[in-house]
Protein backbone atom coordinates (compact mmCIF):
# COMPACT_ATOMS: atom_id res chain seq x y z
CA UNK A 1 0.00 0.00 0.00
CA UNK A 2 2.74 2.24 0.88
CA UNK A 3 4.33 2.29 -2.22
CA UNK A 4 1.08 4.08 -3.93
CA UNK A 5 1.56 7.60 -4.54
CA UNK A 6 -1.15 9.94 -2.35
CA UNK A 7 -2.90 11.76 -4.83
CA UNK A 8 -4.55 15.20 -3.45
CA UNK A 9 -8.21 15.51 -5.25
CA UNK A 10 -9.61 19.12 -5.34
CA UNK A 11 -13.08 19.09 -5.27
CA UNK A 12 -12.95 21.68 -8.13
CA UNK A 13 -15.79 24.66 -8.36
CA UNK A 14 -18.69 22.85 -6.24
CA UNK A 15 -21.41 24.19 -8.67
CA UNK A 16 -20.11 21.85 -11.03
CA UNK A 17 -19.87 18.88 -12.08
CA UNK A 18 -16.35 18.59 -10.31
CA UNK A 19 -17.82 16.83 -7.28
CA UNK A 20 -19.81 14.63 -9.15
CA UNK A 21 -16.81 13.10 -10.89
CA UNK A 22 -14.78 13.19 -8.51
CA UNK A 23 -17.32 10.69 -6.50
CA UNK A 24 -18.02 8.29 -9.47
CA UNK A 25 -14.20 7.90 -10.10
CA UNK A 26 -13.92 7.05 -5.96
CA UNK A 27 -16.68 4.50 -6.24
CA UNK A 28 -14.65 2.66 -8.71
CA UNK A 29 -12.83 0.44 -6.27
CA UNK A 30 -9.64 -0.28 -8.42
CA UNK A 31 -8.46 3.57 -8.16
CA UNK A 32 -6.88 1.80 -4.38
CA UNK A 33 -4.66 -0.36 -6.82
CA UNK A 34 -2.83 2.04 -8.54
CA UNK A 35 -2.84 5.21 -5.89
CA UNK A 36 -4.26 6.34 -2.36
CA UNK A 37 -6.72 9.00 -2.70
CA UNK A 38 -6.90 11.65 -0.40
CA UNK A 39 -10.18 14.05 -1.35
CA UNK A 40 -9.58 17.66 -0.75
CA UNK A 41 -12.86 20.20 -0.38
CA UNK A 42 -16.38 20.58 1.86
CA UNK A 43 -17.05 17.29 3.39
CA UNK A 44 -20.69 17.95 2.83
CA UNK A 45 -20.21 18.85 -0.93
CA UNK A 46 -18.79 15.41 -1.25
CA UNK A 47 -21.30 13.51 0.47
CA UNK A 48 -24.07 15.17 -1.61
CA UNK A 49 -22.10 13.96 -4.71
CA UNK A 50 -22.24 10.43 -3.70
CA UNK A 51 -25.74 10.52 -2.54
CA UNK A 52 -26.49 11.83 -6.10
CA UNK A 53 -24.66 8.89 -7.95
CA UNK A 54 -25.52 6.09 -5.49
CA UNK A 55 -22.05 5.64 -4.89
CA UNK A 56 -21.70 3.10 -1.96
CA UNK A 57 -18.75 4.19 0.04
CA UNK A 58 -18.14 5.61 3.27
CA UNK A 59 -17.03 9.37 3.82
CA UNK A 60 -14.39 9.39 6.20
CA UNK A 61 -13.43 13.26 7.08
CA UNK A 62 -10.02 13.67 8.36
CA UNK A 63 -8.02 16.67 9.81
CA UNK A 64 -4.64 16.01 8.67
CA UNK A 65 -2.98 14.12 6.21
CA UNK A 66 -1.88 11.62 8.85
CA UNK A 67 -5.46 10.26 10.03
CA UNK A 68 -5.93 8.68 6.63
CA UNK A 69 -6.10 5.35 6.46
CA UNK A 70 -6.60 4.53 2.88
CA UNK A 71 -8.78 1.51 3.42
CA UNK A 72 -10.97 0.47 0.14
CA UNK A 73 -13.98 0.85 2.52
CA UNK A 74 -13.63 4.65 2.91
CA UNK A 75 -13.36 7.76 0.85
CA UNK A 76 -10.98 9.88 2.80
CA UNK A 77 -11.15 13.92 3.09
CA UNK A 78 -9.42 16.29 4.21
CA UNK A 79 -12.28 18.90 5.29
CA UNK A 80 -11.86 22.58 4.17
CA UNK A 81 -14.96 23.69 6.01
CA UNK A 82 -15.41 27.18 3.56
CA UNK A 83 -18.27 26.85 2.08
CA UNK A 84 -22.31 26.51 3.76
CA UNK A 85 -25.14 24.77 1.69
CA UNK A 86 -26.82 27.93 1.20
CA UNK A 87 -23.76 29.88 -0.85
CA UNK A 88 -23.95 26.78 -3.18
CA UNK A 89 -26.11 27.63 -6.56
CA UNK A 90 -25.40 24.89 -8.88
CA UNK A 91 -24.68 25.62 -12.02
CA UNK A 92 -23.34 29.56 -11.74
CA UNK A 93 -20.25 31.51 -10.51
CA UNK A 94 -20.31 33.34 -7.59
CA UNK A 95 -17.61 34.29 -5.30
CA UNK A 96 -18.25 31.71 -2.37
CA UNK A 97 -17.72 29.04 -4.44
CA UNK A 98 -14.74 30.84 -6.43
CA UNK A 99 -12.69 31.60 -3.57
CA UNK A 100 -13.79 27.82 -2.03
CA UNK A 101 -12.42 26.46 -4.89
CA UNK A 102 -8.94 28.41 -5.01
CA UNK A 103 -8.64 27.60 -1.50
CA UNK A 104 -9.24 24.56 -2.17
CA UNK A 105 -6.45 24.17 -4.83
CA UNK A 106 -3.92 26.32 -2.65
CA UNK A 107 -4.37 23.95 0.06
CA UNK A 108 -4.08 20.56 -2.12
CA UNK A 109 -0.88 22.37 -3.06
CA UNK A 110 0.56 22.97 -0.05
CA UNK A 111 -0.12 19.08 0.68
CA UNK A 112 2.02 18.22 -2.23
CA UNK A 113 4.60 20.93 -1.94
CA UNK A 114 5.30 19.59 1.96
CA UNK A 115 5.56 16.11 1.05
CA UNK A 116 2.08 15.15 2.73
CA UNK A 117 0.48 14.16 -0.99
CA UNK A 118 2.72 13.19 -4.00
CA UNK A 119 0.65 14.83 -6.61
CA UNK A 120 -2.16 16.91 -7.53
CA UNK A 121 -5.49 16.13 -9.74
CA UNK A 122 -8.14 18.27 -9.73
CA UNK A 123 -11.38 18.85 -10.57
CA UNK A 124 -12.66 21.71 -13.17
CA UNK A 125 -12.79 25.38 -11.70
CA UNK A 126 -14.46 28.28 -13.48
CA UNK A 127 -12.11 30.83 -13.99
CA UNK A 128 -15.53 33.76 -14.01
CA UNK A 129 -15.91 32.13 -10.19
CA UNK A 130 -12.30 32.84 -9.75
CA UNK A 131 -12.15 36.16 -11.31
CA UNK A 132 -15.08 37.60 -9.11
CA UNK A 133 -13.32 36.02 -5.73
CA UNK A 134 -9.93 38.10 -6.92
CA UNK A 135 -7.84 34.89 -7.68
CA UNK A 136 -7.13 36.00 -11.37
CA UNK A 137 -8.37 33.62 -13.98
CA UNK A 138 -6.30 30.20 -13.85
CA UNK A 139 -6.38 27.53 -12.02
CA UNK A 140 -2.59 26.60 -12.70
CA UNK A 141 -1.68 30.31 -11.68
CA UNK A 142 -3.54 29.86 -8.57
CA UNK A 143 -1.13 26.59 -7.85
CA UNK A 144 2.11 28.31 -9.35
CA UNK A 145 1.94 30.84 -6.63
CA UNK A 146 1.88 28.40 -3.79
CA UNK A 147 4.65 25.98 -5.37
CA UNK A 148 6.47 29.12 -5.84
CA UNK A 149 6.68 28.55 -9.54
CA UNK A 150 8.02 32.05 -11.37
CA UNK A 151 8.62 30.58 -15.10
CA UNK A 152 7.00 29.72 -18.27
CA UNK A 153 3.52 27.39 -17.91
CA UNK A 154 1.56 26.01 -20.12
CA UNK A 155 -0.79 22.29 -20.39
CA UNK A 156 -0.24 19.67 -22.70
CA UNK A 157 -3.79 18.06 -23.23
CA UNK A 158 -2.50 14.24 -23.23
CA UNK A 159 -4.94 11.26 -24.88
CA UNK A 160 -4.10 8.25 -25.81
CA UNK A 161 -3.41 9.06 -29.04
CA UNK A 162 -2.46 12.45 -29.15
CA UNK A 163 -0.47 14.98 -27.30
CA UNK A 164 -0.93 18.72 -27.60
CA UNK A 165 1.05 21.20 -25.86
CA UNK A 166 -0.43 25.07 -26.27
CA UNK A 167 1.62 28.65 -26.80
CA UNK A 168 -1.07 30.32 -26.27
CA UNK A 169 -4.32 29.63 -23.64
CA UNK A 170 -6.96 31.65 -22.94
CA UNK A 171 -7.09 35.12 -25.00
CA UNK A 172 -8.20 35.79 -27.93
CA UNK A 173 -7.54 35.09 -31.55
CA UNK A 174 -5.83 38.15 -32.19
CA UNK A 175 -3.96 38.34 -28.68
CA UNK A 176 -2.86 34.75 -29.91
CA UNK A 177 -1.49 35.36 -33.48
CA UNK A 178 0.35 38.29 -31.70
CA UNK A 179 2.11 35.92 -29.24
CA UNK A 180 3.26 33.91 -31.87
CA UNK A 181 7.07 35.00 -32.17
CA UNK A 182 10.63 33.05 -32.09
CA UNK A 183 11.15 33.59 -28.45
CA UNK A 184 8.17 32.30 -26.94
CA UNK A 185 8.02 29.15 -29.83
CA UNK A 186 11.54 28.32 -28.42
CA UNK A 187 10.95 28.81 -25.04
CA UNK A 188 7.88 26.27 -25.03
CA UNK A 189 9.50 23.87 -26.64
CA UNK A 190 12.56 23.69 -24.42
CA UNK A 191 9.57 23.54 -21.49
CA UNK A 192 8.12 20.82 -22.98
CA UNK A 193 11.02 18.95 -23.57
CA UNK A 194 12.50 18.93 -20.24
CA UNK A 195 9.24 18.73 -18.43
CA UNK A 196 8.60 15.07 -20.42
CA UNK A 197 12.78 13.90 -19.86
CA UNK A 198 11.49 14.74 -16.26
CA UNK A 199 8.45 12.23 -16.71
CA UNK A 200 10.67 9.72 -18.18
CA UNK A 201 9.57 10.42 -22.01
CA UNK A 202 11.73 11.85 -25.13
CA UNK A 203 9.30 13.03 -27.46
CA UNK A 204 9.53 14.40 -31.44
CA UNK A 205 7.80 17.76 -31.44
CA UNK A 206 5.61 19.01 -34.51
CA UNK A 207 5.18 22.78 -34.48
CA UNK A 208 1.79 23.95 -36.40
CA UNK A 209 1.75 27.00 -38.69
CA UNK A 210 -0.32 29.90 -37.89
CA UNK A 211 -1.16 30.74 -41.74
CA UNK A 212 -3.06 28.27 -44.34
CA UNK A 213 -0.74 26.37 -46.29
CA UNK A 214 2.05 27.45 -43.94
CA UNK A 215 1.86 30.30 -45.20
CA UNK A 216 2.67 29.73 -48.82
CA UNK A 217 6.07 30.83 -49.03
CA UNK A 218 4.86 34.17 -47.73
CA UNK A 219 2.18 34.98 -49.70
CA UNK A 220 -0.70 34.07 -46.87
CA UNK A 221 1.79 35.38 -44.26
CA UNK A 222 5.02 35.63 -42.74
CA UNK A 223 4.99 34.32 -39.16
CA UNK A 224 6.37 30.61 -40.21
CA UNK A 225 9.17 32.16 -42.24
CA UNK A 226 10.17 34.97 -39.46
CA UNK A 227 9.23 33.67 -36.23
CA UNK A 228 7.93 30.07 -36.13
CA UNK A 229 10.64 28.28 -38.40
CA UNK A 230 13.72 30.20 -36.22
CA UNK A 231 11.92 29.31 -33.12
CA UNK A 232 12.53 25.38 -34.62
CA UNK A 233 15.87 25.87 -35.29
CA UNK A 234 16.93 27.58 -32.04
CA UNK A 235 15.38 24.54 -29.84
CA UNK A 236 16.43 22.18 -32.09
CA UNK A 237 20.30 23.71 -31.61
CA UNK A 238 19.24 22.99 -27.82
CA UNK A 239 18.89 19.63 -28.23
CA UNK A 240 14.99 19.24 -28.75
CA UNK A 241 13.77 17.11 -31.31
CA UNK A 242 11.69 19.50 -33.17
CA UNK A 243 10.52 19.87 -36.83
CA UNK A 244 7.70 22.35 -38.33
CA UNK A 245 6.27 24.38 -39.07
CA UNK A 246 3.73 22.43 -40.77
CA UNK A 247 0.55 23.29 -43.00
CA UNK A 248 -2.48 22.24 -39.70
CA UNK A 249 -4.84 20.75 -42.35
CA UNK A 250 -2.11 17.49 -42.79
CA UNK A 251 -0.09 17.63 -39.13
CA UNK A 252 -2.36 15.69 -37.13
CA UNK A 253 -2.75 12.85 -39.52
CA UNK A 254 0.77 12.53 -39.48
CA UNK A 255 1.28 12.55 -35.92
CA UNK A 256 -2.14 9.90 -35.96
CA UNK A 257 0.25 7.76 -37.93
CA UNK A 258 3.48 7.68 -35.77
CA UNK A 259 5.55 11.06 -37.32
CA UNK A 260 5.07 12.72 -34.34
CA UNK A 261 4.53 12.72 -30.52
CA UNK A 262 3.82 16.00 -29.60
CA UNK A 263 2.44 19.07 -31.47
CA UNK A 264 2.98 22.33 -30.34
CA UNK A 265 -0.37 24.28 -31.78
CA UNK A 266 -0.22 27.97 -31.63
CA UNK A 267 -3.56 28.86 -30.12
CA UNK A 268 -6.36 27.23 -28.23
CA UNK A 269 -8.47 25.54 -30.61
CA UNK A 270 -6.25 24.70 -32.57
CA UNK A 271 -4.82 22.25 -31.14
CA UNK A 272 -7.53 21.74 -28.43
CA UNK A 273 -9.44 20.47 -30.96
CA UNK A 274 -8.51 17.60 -32.22
CA UNK A 275 -7.39 15.74 -29.56
CA UNK A 276 -11.01 16.55 -27.67
CA UNK A 277 -12.70 15.18 -31.00
CA UNK A 278 -10.69 12.20 -30.92
CA UNK A 279 -10.94 11.28 -27.28
CA UNK A 280 -12.88 13.42 -25.23
CA UNK A 281 -13.30 10.86 -22.02
CA UNK A 282 -9.75 9.70 -22.28
CA UNK A 283 -7.56 12.96 -22.15
CA UNK A 284 -6.07 15.07 -19.38
CA UNK A 285 -4.89 18.46 -18.69
CA UNK A 286 -0.86 18.38 -17.50
CA UNK A 287 0.63 21.55 -16.46
CA UNK A 288 3.94 22.08 -17.80
CA UNK A 289 6.43 24.03 -16.12
CA UNK A 290 5.30 23.45 -12.15
CA UNK A 291 7.51 21.33 -9.72
CA UNK A 292 4.77 19.35 -8.50
CA UNK A 293 3.10 16.73 -10.49
CA UNK A 294 -0.52 18.27 -11.63
CA UNK A 295 -3.03 17.53 -13.48
CA UNK A 296 -6.97 18.49 -14.49
CA UNK A 297 -9.86 17.97 -16.86
CA UNK A 298 -10.05 18.61 -20.17
CA UNK A 299 -13.43 20.21 -19.64
CA UNK A 300 -14.50 22.60 -17.56
CA UNK A 301 -17.46 22.85 -15.18
CA UNK A 302 -20.31 21.98 -17.20
CA UNK A 303 -22.60 24.37 -15.56
CA UNK A 304 -25.61 23.40 -17.71
CA UNK A 305 -25.18 19.55 -16.29
CA UNK A 306 -24.38 20.33 -12.96
CA UNK A 307 -25.77 18.18 -9.96
CA UNK A 308 -27.76 16.07 -12.40
CA UNK A 309 -25.81 12.93 -12.22
CA UNK A 310 -24.99 13.54 -16.38
CA UNK A 311 -20.97 13.81 -16.04
CA UNK A 312 -18.03 11.35 -17.17
CA UNK A 313 -16.10 10.46 -14.99
CA UNK A 314 -13.53 9.82 -17.78
CA UNK A 315 -11.09 12.77 -17.65
CA UNK A 316 -11.01 13.26 -14.16
CA UNK A 317 -9.99 9.52 -14.33
CA UNK A 318 -7.08 10.24 -17.08
CA UNK A 319 -5.95 12.86 -14.97
CA UNK A 320 -5.54 11.14 -12.24
CA UNK A 321 -3.68 8.45 -13.66
CA UNK A 322 -1.39 11.25 -15.50
CA UNK A 323 -0.77 12.07 -12.21
CA UNK A 324 -0.09 8.92 -10.60
CA UNK A 325 2.83 8.58 -13.85
CA UNK A 326 4.23 11.54 -13.26
CA UNK A 327 5.16 10.98 -10.02
CA UNK A 328 6.20 7.49 -10.74
CA UNK A 329 8.46 9.51 -13.47
CA UNK A 330 6.97 7.40 -16.33
CA UNK A 331 4.49 9.06 -18.48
Amino acid sequence: MTDKPVIAMALGDAAGVGPEVVAKTLADETIGTYCRPLVVGNAWVLQRALDLTGAQRELRPVARVGEARFSPQNIEILETGNLTPEQLLPGQSAIETGRESAETLQLAARLVTAGEAQGLASAPVSKAALGLAGFGHGHVEVVAQVVGANGPLTSMLAGPRLKVVNLTAHCSLLEACQRVRRERIATMLRLADAQLRQWGQSARFAVCALNPHNGESGNFGREEIEEIAPAVAEARAAGVDARGPFPVDTLFARALAGEFDVVLALYHDQGFTPVKTLAWHETASLSLGLPIPYATTDHGTGFDIAWQGLAHPGSFQAAVRAVVSMCQGAL
